[in-house]
């Protein structure tokens, strides 16, 4: 009777006892559950936030390097200019006839939507115009008051006084930041990005916001809306004012992370999307990229259902058990986030790695590169050979041919590099057609023979295309530059500046060749 009172109780006993581990167990699981649903999707949202801001501040990047490199272009042909006009002749007459021929070359040429020349010459007498080319300057009375007011607006500008005659003449700062635009928006409405991502603008009006205070500049999903005025009163389908927070943060910060809901690409489906926005200030763009969140949503539901479903398994078996499923299961979770963590962290390091059309190494992997074969040199190891490429007359490909055949011409370039190249060697898409290669190993006496090479098999490349109907071939042009680090680098940027001095050395010298910047205490 004892023995069965006993069984009875450790049965009872056994049975309290799972009841409450169970007990326990559910109701732990399901606060544990919360906590790990909120650290996921905060996860998660980190490594969006990251891959958004770093796909925004590489624009910016870009954006101040074409802008450098145009600038530098239009500033050396103002200073050609100036020299070409101080050796003119003497003569007055002779010298007004001179001028007129190289500025009506270059207009008739250009064609007037696409002239980078504002001109005035006057009589110093008479105060009469002498030459006004697309009569800017009409019902003139004061052209010295002109001439100081043109001066703010140069990227560059000469002066020029020639016996009885005056004038002025440069290029304005506006003509080539519009011309960047226009490449850079080209450029965003090219890329492509994973999870349907993509880049706008919007150019603002008025930084205090209302109706018409910004311009829809470049738009992906919504390019039929390119060109249109925006208001800070508009709202989303949840009664968000997204435009007005984005402003709000603009003028704030410069930039700021938010939510609201929009259309997906390439679907009427509205979802909720996290945006990084930040103002280039030049511009007044508000550059932004976002990806939907719903997606996060939906894994973060799907690895509960799992979880849940692990739970009423777990419950129905044993009960001394139940530990150590619990851990398997917890285990099992934090292994599977593991693994689609990793999978984004590789795709996100390759987009930011690799360039997407050419797949030379991008900028940044670049920079990482150029840092590690410098610091390299610096602990006494072989100095590699530096080389910047740059495609000659690549923006007339474009002009004659379109972006589709440019961008093959980039590809085509790489793929003919690599060819030639050791495994061992790294070329980097520095922007636009540059490039940079970086070569381990490689004495100064086999550098020039290796650019050379590289150079004769660009050179033989022949992409044949179709124009109104006839047939043509694009041949393919490079100017090289050629250097090695030095030890009185401070930091790579000062061979690259080497190198990139080499390569417009290369073009200013006939293009099509390869020139080299030799340094004193090369480590051969």
């Amino acid at each position: 009777m004892r023995v069965s009172k006993l069984r009875i109780f450790s049965i009872g006993l056994i049975i309290v006892i799972c009841f409450f581990i169970s007990y326990f167990y559910i109701v732990s699981h399901s606060a544990l559950g919360k906590i790990y649903q909120e650290e996921t999707r905060d996860t998660i949202e980190d490594i969006k936030k990251t891959f958004l801001k770093d796909t925004i501040d590489n624009l910016f990047t870009e954006i101040d390097i074409e802008r450098e490199s145009e600038y530098r272009k239009y500033k050396d042909i103002v200073e050609q200019r100036g020299i070409s006009l101080d050796l003119a002749s003497e003569d007055d007459q002779e010298f007004i006839m001179f001028l007129k021929n190289r500025f009506d070359m270059d207009i008739n040429t250009l064609g007037k939507g696409n002239n980078y020349w504002t001109v005035l010459f006057w009589d110093n007498q008479s105060k009469e115009i002498i030459y006004d080319p697309l009569n800017e300057f009409e019902n003139i009375n004061e052209i010295d008051s002109v001439s100081r007011k043109l001066k703010p607006e140069f990227l560059s500008y000469k002066e020029v006084n020639h016996g009885n005659v005056s004038g002025i003449f440069g290029i304005k700062t506006s003509f080539v930041d519009d011309k960047i635009k226009l490449i850079t928006a080209e450029k965003i409405r090219r890329q492509k990005f994973d999870n349907d991502a993509y880049i706008w603008v919007n150019e603002i009006i008025n930084y205090e916001g209302g109706d018409n205070y910004a311009i829809r500049r470049v738009h992906p999903n919504l390019p039929e809306t390119e060109g249109s005025f925006l208001s800070t009163s508009a709202t989303d389908i949840k009664g968000n004012m997204p435009y007005l927070e984005e402003l709000e943060g603009i003028n704030k910060d410069g930039e700021l992370f938010f939510t609201y809901f929009f259309k997906k690409l390439n679907s009427d489906e509205v979802a909720e999307k996290i945006t990084y926005a930040k103002l280039y200030k030049d511009f007044d763009w508000i550059i932004a990229t976002g990806v939907h969140i719903d997606e996060i949503d939906r894994y973060v539901e799907n690895t509960d259902s799992e979880s849940k479903a692990e739970s009423r398994k777990i419950v129905m078996q044993l009960m001394g058990l139940i530990l150590i499923i619990v851990a398997a299961g917890i285990s099992l979770v934090i292994h599977i986030e593991g693994i689609y963590s990793n999978k984004i962290n590789k795709n996100l390091k390759r987009e930011a790695d690799i360039d997407a059309l050419t797949n030379a190494f991008s900028r940044r992997r670049g920079v990482e590169e150029l840092s590690n074969a410098h610091r390299s040199y610096m602990r006494g190891n072989k100095n590699p050979a530096i080389m910047m490429f740059d495609l000659d007359r690549f923006k007339l490909i474009n002009d004659n041919y379109g972006h589709d055949v440019g961008d093959m011409v980039l590809r085509r370039t790489v793929q003919s590099i690599n060819e030639v190249v050791r495994s061992s060697d790294i070329i980097i898409r520095w922007g636009g057609d540059e490039f940079i290669g970086i070569f381990y190993g490689l004495k100064k006496e086999n550098a020039i023979k290796i650019a050379q090479k590289i150079l004769d098999t660009i050179n033989a490349i022949e992409i044949p295309v179709k124009t109104s109907d006839v047939d043509d071939i694009v041949k393919i042009e490079m100017s090289i530059g050629v250097t090695y680090f030095s030890k009185s680098d401070r930091q790579p940027s000062d061979a690259v500046k080497r190198a990139d001095d080499a390569m417009y050395e290369s073009k200013e010298t006939g293009r099509n060749k390869v020139s080299f910047f030799d340094v004193e205490d090369l480590n051969e």
